[in-house]
């Protein structure tokens, strides 16, 4: 076999290649984390969602972020349901199928929809203790 840096060829039963020391069992044993992922398989006509839905995912996490401010600063109830649209819209695209590397896009907008969920409790829970005492 061939040796995976220097491209010697070495015997099969080696551990450790002799012109340039590549340990070939702890290759073997890293070899897991250092395969690439792969993009999901999906019909031609739903390619383009592959990317789409990563991005729509960090656009309504945003605007739920938004709306949620816009309830806190006005409490107008229209902008509570609009921001739970969107927190809805955001997770239901986040479950759909994406690219391996627009993956951190569809994370960041996870993150701003529960961030949005998370100014509401607060700002309820504000209200309700003020109510309280």
């Amino acid at each position: 076999m061939k040796c995976t840096r220097c491209g010697k060829e070495v015997a099969n039963n080696v551990i450790i290649c002799d012109n340039c020391g590549f340990n070939f069992t702890e290759h073997k044993q890293q070899e897991k984390y250092l395969k690439n992922p792969v993009d999901p398989d999906v019909p031609v006509e739903q390619r383009a969602s592959l990317v789409d839905n990563p991005v729509l995912t960090l656009i309504f996490g945003s605007l739920s972020i938004m709306f949620s401010l816009l309830f806190i600063i006005k409490l107008v109830v229209l902008y509570l349901i609009i921001m739970i649209l969107m927190v809805f819209i955001t997770f239901y695209l986040s479950a759909k199928p994406s690219k391996v590397k627009l993956r951190p896009l569809r994370n960041v907008g996870i993150a701003m929809a529960y961030i949005a969920i998370g100014f509401i409790l607060f700002i309820f829970a504000y209200k309700l203790i003020g109510l309280l005492f």
